[in-house]
């Protein structure tokens, strides 16, 4: 069967399109794309999708549309995240999304963190599992509007989603006004401010989530459980 997943970030708009062996689970990757839409755009401080921001991600949606229509794709998810649940105009986007991707029937789904941090630790695993690599696996997965720890053997043991990160730590390259020193979401002391770079070092990943815990400790499996969500 061949099967789409549309992944919408605060960020990002990236499309998988993959062959799914039914009877295995296996997947064999047919292709990928990963777009910056930057939906997120203001919603911080807005708390509202800027109709930009919503015009540049549902073009992109169309897009991978005309993508998967000619591949055959059968089945398609679209999953929104962090800007989406955040924004309380969210409505009018998911209803766009819903429109251009009619012929798959798919609804869009604004997940909460931990669904997101279930999803991404299953996505994770599932290569060096299959690889041999031993548990457990601690899976850090820092996006533009929030970041999701999980930590798990065959199943997620325990997991928190931070709803601070690169968008959200700073602008064009600057930390967010006190980010630098402050304390992290663990405990551990702050780092320097984030950027809107995908991947960059923000004030929650260097000083806390990713950092230490408290009184300089190395986040454990203890930290992760104390502060589930």
């Amino acid at each position: 069967m061949r099967v789409a997943a549309i992944d919408c970030g605060t960020n990002c708009l990236r499309l998988l399109v993959a062959d799914v062996d039914p009877r295995t689970r296996q997947t064999h990757e047919v292709t990928r794309r990963t777009e910056v839409v930057r939906l997120g755009e203001g919603v911080d401080a807005r708390g509202l999708l800027d109709p930009a921001a919503v015009e540049r991600a549902l073009a992109m949606t169309a897009e991978y549309a005309a993508v998967c229509r000619p591949l055959g794709v059968g089945r398609m998810r679209f999953v929104a995240t962090s800007a989406t649940r955040d924004a309380a105009n969210a409505a009018q986007f998911t209803d766009g999304v819903a429109d251009l991707l009619a012929d798959w029937r798919c609804v869009p789904e604004v997940i909460s963190g931990r669904e997101e941090a279930y999803l991404s630790f299953a996505g994770a695993t599932a290569g060096v599992r299959a690889g041999g690599m031993a548990p457990p696996y601690l899976v850090i997965d820092v996006g533009g509007g929030s970041t999701e720890l999980v930590l798990g053997v065959s199943d997620v043991d325990a997991a928190i989603s931070l709803d601070q990160v690169v968008m959200k730590a700073g602008v064009a390259g600057k930390g967010a006004p006190g980010a630098a020193g402050q304390k992290g979401p663990l405990g551990g002391g702050g780092g320097q401010g984030g950027s809107q770079v995908a991947g960059e070092d923000s004030a929650a990943c260097r000083g806390g989530a990713g950092g230490k815990g408290g009184d300089g400790e190395p986040v454990s499996y203890t930290h992760l459980r104390a502060h589930e969500t």
